[in-house]
C-alpha cells in the first residue's frame, strides 16, 4: 500500500513538472513560428516585382 502510494505521488509530481515545460515548449515553438514568418514576409515586402504583385491582388480584393 504504501510503496504503491509512493508511485501515485512520484507519478503526480511528474504530471505537474512536464506541464509547464510542455506548455513553455508550445509557446515557444510558436514564437519561432511567427519568427520565420515575419522574415519570410519581410523578405518579400524587399523584392518590390512580388510586392507590387501582391499589393494588386490585394488591392483587387479590397475593391471587388
Amino acid at each position: 500500500m504504501i510503496i504503491n502510494a509512493l508511485i501515485l505521488h512520484k507519478k503526480s509530481k511528474l504530471r505537474k513538472h512536464f506541464s509547464m515545460p510542455f506548455l513553455r515548449f508550445v509557446m515557444f515553438l510558436i514564437f519561432i513560428v511567427t519568427l520565420v514568418t515575419n522574415e519570410s514576409a519581410i523578405i518579400l515586402l524587399g523584392l518590390n516585382p512580388i510586392k507590387n504583385i501582391i499589393n494588386l491582388r490585394t488591392n483587387q480584393t479590397i475593391y471587388f
